[in-house]
């Protein structure tokens, strides 16, 4: 009996413990990096996501660097739209 009292209270520590991890605009603001190698040329994006739910996009390729701002926001859970 008085181990499955300690058992018990052991269980239950352990569930106060525990917690999930939301993910949110201050986890995933940062800035991202990718660079396309092509037989011909390269492409280079670099997204800046700030935690204010603005970015900015510069696609560089051989012939220039469009730009763009925007707002973004998590989509279920999963998705940066």
């Amino acid at each position: 009996m008085k181990k499955t009292i300690i058992n018990l209270a052991i269980f239950f520590a352990s569930l106060l413990s525990c917690n999930a991890q939301k993910v949110g605009h201050d986890m995933m603001s940062g800035t991202f990096y990718c660079l396309q190698k092509g037989k011909d040329f390269n492409i280079s994006y670099k997204l800046e996501l700030k935690s204010d739910s603005t970015f900015f996009l510069i696609i560089g390729t051989a012939t220039g660097k469009p730009q763009c701002k925007g707002k973004w926001k998590i989509v279920d859970g999963e998705f940066i739209y």
